[in-house]
Formats: C-alpha cells, structure tokens, sequence
C-alpha cells in the first residue's frame, strides 16, 4: 500500500504548498497516515525564511537515528532565502 506522511515547518506559505502536495499524493493513490513509521514515503514541507531549516534538520537526525527502512524514501522541499 502507497502510504506518505507530510510535516510542514517554516512561514505560513508552505502550507498551501503541503496542500497541494497532499492532493496531488491522494490522486495517485497514497494514503495519508499519522506517522512517518506507518509511511511509505515521508516529506518535509520547509522554508528557511521562517528558521524551519532547524526543525527540519532535527527531524532528519531523528529519521536517520530510528535506522528507517531501507524501503522507506524521504522527500524534503521548501523555500530557502539567501
């Protein structure tokens, strides 16, 4: 079963961008489930304008420690400011 799980950080625009994504996912037949240990694909929606870099990066850590399935893809996307 095509499974995801999406978690926004950052400024309030990336919030329709994580809508966007949840459609477009659902429409070619993933499901969306409340944690990254029952996904199949896991994404951060992030922007660095809002310092949601750190967050991101601290969940990355968290993803990489837990020793994720080698069948698991994660996804990051966002915004960054320069």
């Amino acid at each position: 079963m095509k499974s995801f799980y999406i978690e926004t950080f950052g400024c309030q625009m990336n919030r329709p961008h994580t809508e966007k994504v949840i459609g477009t996912l659902v429409a070619h037949g993933y499901s969306q489930v409340e944690t990254p240990g029952d996904a199949s694909l896991v994404l951060y929606n992030t922007c660095s304008f809002a310092q949601g870099e750190q967050k991101v990066f601290s969940r990355l850590q968290q993803f990489k420690r837990s020793g994720a399935r080698s069948d698991l893809a994660c996804w990051l996307r966002g915004a960054a400011g320069g």
